[in-house]
């Protein structure tokens, strides 16, 4: 391979994280090209404040655009199926992401976080511990910052912890985390995947280079991690963590306190009513954490105070506002069946559930259950609340179009006392641009109900 200065990239889609390989490309001295479908006036606006390129395609991609390019750095929102990318397969041209980029220049070391629910929980957690903890690191990827202009700027010893998605799973080809953490495989991205079996397989890419000398942290109550730990092999050392199960070595809930397990020795690190989070979902979130932070040699009281103080995310099971006894709570980060399960699970008092948007072809059906325990209605709006209707067969449903509308019509029929949850089991892609942006309409939402 041409040495970087001597090569010339092109960037396709230029996304947050086609920025920063920009970035460090033109620090690198790389003759950059962009291909991006964006209109024409926002790519140039896009443009204007980054490093000079020498090309800018604009529109549909077109195999002359792949003339004279040693290296594709392809956006993970960009499926590797459209025939730009197989035409430069057949060329031979290396296709990477801005993950496997940012590794390939990076001196750290990395803890890589990757599930269908719970990553981004998991990751911001991991970074708040080492933060307590007085650990210099760098949290990004697949929430927050792109990492590949971030990379070279911290210092020799800290720490890397990124989310990543399936997305940008599928373009590493050396990355090799220290510590790799598989949370669950559920449903999800099924219009992109052609089987779930496809899916798990881009999950599991994040082991694929690891040695012995690595830890993969994984799920031991999750039956599909189980069957494809058996099904390929991953090098590094297994620490499980689980919610339910017994364990002699790893992270469970024992006595009441999350607990590390070491050789059927155990380790308490905080009484589960402590922690700053709360949820089934989030017991696990935890678990997951603290098998990494004690792979890494973090104290246990260090690891105690960093889940004490660590209070979640912004519109994942976040409090929005107490009007007349009904509180709300924004979970628009819920864009998956599951996610939604385990937010209704966490419901103890009478729940007015809002779901819908944009239909990743998930098996809505599963919602059922969970739905008839805990809801004592359902409001559901965007594209696919016809299908989740259809599917989960709840008697006291109201639809809608709009999630103001759902907002509202909850409002109307809820009494003090209740819960009205978003929790979408969907994409935004609807109404909304991304999920921050749903949960922000949501919060707006409800403060003009005062």
């Amino acid at each position: 391979m041409k040495s970087w200065n001597k090569r010339h990239v092109l960037i396709l889609g230029l996304s947050r994280s086609g920025t920063a390989a920009l970035h460090l490309l033109h620090k690198l001295g790389s003759t950059i090209s962009i291909s991006d479908t964006t209109k024409s006036d926002t790519i140039k606006t896009i443009t204007a404040s980054l490093p000079p390129v020498k090309n800018i395609f604009i529109g549909p991609q077109t195999p002359q655009q792949l003339d004279g390019i040693d290296t594709i750095v392809l956006s993970p929102g960009v499926p590797l199926s459209i025939p730009i990318l197989q035409e430069a397969q057949q060329r031979g041209i290396p296709i990477i992401g801005e993950i496997e980029l940012a590794w390939l220049h990076s001196h750290l070391k990395w803890i890589a976080i990757t599930g269908t629910d719970g990553k981004s929980t998991t990751t911001a957690l991991l970074g708040h511990c080492m933060k307590k903890a007085g650990w210099s690191s760098l949290v990004g990827g697949n929430i927050g910052m792109a990492l590949a202009d971030q990379v070279g700027q911290q210092s020799e010893g800290s720490w890397v912890i990124a989310e990543l998605s399936s997305f940008q799973l599928e373009t590493i080809h050396t990355f090799r985390p220290t510590i790799a953490l598989l949370l669950n495989i559920h449903e999800d991205h099924l219009d992109r995947y052609a089987s779930m079996q496809e899916y798990s397989a881009a999950k599991a890419r994040i082991f694929m280079n690891q040695t012995a000398k690595d830890y993969a942290i994984v799920n031991a109550d999750d039956e599909r991690i189980n069957a494809l730990l058996h099904t390929n092999t991953v090098q590094s050392e297994h620490i499980y963590f689980s919610r339910t199960k017994k364990l002699s070595q790893g992270a469970v809930v024992h006595n009441e306190y999350f607990t590390f397990m070491n050789d059927n020795h155990a380790v308490p690190i905080l009484p589960l009513s402590d922690a700053g989070i709360r949820g089934v979902h989030n017991q696990e979130n935890i678990l997951a954490a603290i098998a990494a932070l004690m792979m890494i040699g973090m104290p246990q009281n260090a690891i105690a105070e960093g889940i004490q103080t660590f209070t979640g995310l912004e519109h994942r099971m976040e409090y929005v506002a107490d009007i007349n006894g009904r509180v709300f709570i924004n979970d628009s980060k819920a864009t998956t069946t599951n996610a939604t399960i385990m937010a209704l699970q966490s419901m103890t008092q009478p729940t007015i559930l809002l779901a819908g948007g944009y239909d990743k072809g998930l098996p809505f059906k599963k919602l059922h259950a969970a739905i008839k325990k805990h809801c004592k209605h359902i409001v559901l709006f965007g594209d696919a609340r016809y299908t989740i209707n259809d599917a989960v067969q709840f008697t006291d449903t109201t639809i809608v179009d709009t999630l103001d509308e759902a907002v509202h019509e909850a409002y109307r029929r809820s009494a003090a006392g209740d819960i009205i949850l978003l929790s979408p089991a969907c994409a935004s892609f609807d109404q909304f641009k991304n999920y921050e942006l749903r949960g922000s309409a949501f919060k707006t939402i409800v403060k003009g109900l005062y």
